[in-house]
């Protein structure tokens, strides 16, 4: 699905498909299961991809809810 804006939450749902994907992945799968398991539901998947939507969001739309470092 293509969006007409930037918002947080189409961000959100790039980054939720992006690491679907990645999870597939035969050569960076592992990668990421070993940092953070293998169901995206986990506390350790949801912080990593909070942090991810925050990042993309305050490069692209302004957000300041990002309070990490590149």
């Amino acid at each position: 699905m293509q969006y007409q804006t930037i918002t947080k939450k189409n961000i959100r749902v790039m980054v939720d498909r992006f690491y679907s994907s990645v999870l597939k992945d035969d050569l960076i799968a592992d990668f990421f299961i070993e940092k953070l398991g293998d169901e995206m539901i986990s506390d350790e998947w949801q912080h990593h991809l909070n942090l991810l939507t925050d990042f993309w969001a305050a490069m692209t739309t302004g957000d300041n809810s990002y309070n990490g470092t590149p």
